[in-house]
């Protein structure tokens, strides 16, 4: 008879591969492509150019001009 962890797990296990889609967070081409369609998250990072020149101001003014968040966007495919 299994113990209550192993039930536990069970339970979660289950849980997880039937209700719980877990999206891929690098938006990569080849997700498109799998069987099925993997869903991922798209982030839209600020251009390296534009961190640098905010640390650039940063050290020689001690101030740096607001840089842009990094926005998160779900990319609905085939598993969502």
């Amino acid at each position: 008879m299994p113990d209550r962890y192993e039930c536990t797990a069970r339970i979660v296990e289950s849980v997880m591969a039937e209700e719980l889609p877990v999206p891929g967070s690098d938006d990569l081409v080849l997700a498109g492509f799998q069987q099925p369609p993997l869903t991922t998250i798209r982030l839209d990072l600020t251009p390296p150019a534009q961190v640098a020149d905010a640390v650039h101001e940063l050290i020689e003014t001690g101030t740096t001009p607001p840089v842009p968040a990094v926005e998160a966007a779900l990319v609905h495919r085939g598993t969502s």
